[in-house]
């Protein structure tokens, strides 16, 4: 049996290759955009599964978390804003921060979820980088602010050159 090939010559086996190739690509775009873990097991536990694999990735990096609140006290909208900021707060920790350590702390107030992650890496001036002739190197940031601010919440990074860096989220319980 031969090749199938389309009018313009390419291979029915090319073109499977590429929905197979598109197939996996939205797959791969939709878990991030909302992990199923989250759904599955939870926060707290997509949290200590995503520090387990980004500590195999980067092995000089030391986790800490400190999660002192109870899964059903997280409003399940809250759930993905926090994963995402741990996320992009993690990107930039293994992309410029140099850092050796990072303390993870999640905990429940009276009408508030707080969510700070915090590591002894290099620092830099946060006013640089939400200045607007810098908006390509400010995105993650920017994108952790705007979550943060559409649930109704603040955002605050403190850093310093040479200090490290802490991002830190106030949610409010009922966005």
């Amino acid at each position: 049996m031969g090749t199938i090939h389309s009018s313009e010559g390419i291979s029915l086996e090319k073109i499977i290759s590429y929905v197979d190739d598109a197939i996996n690509e939205s797959r791969r775009i939709s878990a991030n955009l909302r992990p199923s873990l989250l759904d599955d097991l939870g926060l707290l536990a997509t949290l200590s599964w995503f520090c387990r694999e980004f500590e195999k990735l980067y092995p000089d990096i030391q986790i800490e978390k400190q999660l002192d609140v109870a899964e059903d006290e997280i409003p399940e909208m809250l759930k993905v804003v926090i994963y995402r900021v741990l996320q992009e707060a993690m990107n930039n920790v293994a992309k410029h921060s140099d850092a050796t350590r990072v303390c993870l702390l999640l905990t429940a107030r009276e009408n508030c979820i707080e969510f700070s992650v915090e590591d002894n890496g290099c620092g830099f001036d946060p006013a640089e980088k939400f200045d607007e002739s810098t908006v390509a190197s400010g995105l993650g940031l920017s994108g952790m602010r705007d979550r943060t601010l559409l649930c109704d919440g603040k955002f605050e990074i403190v850093s310093e050159k040479g200090k490290g860096t802490m991002v830190h989220i106030s949610l409010p319980r009922d966005p």
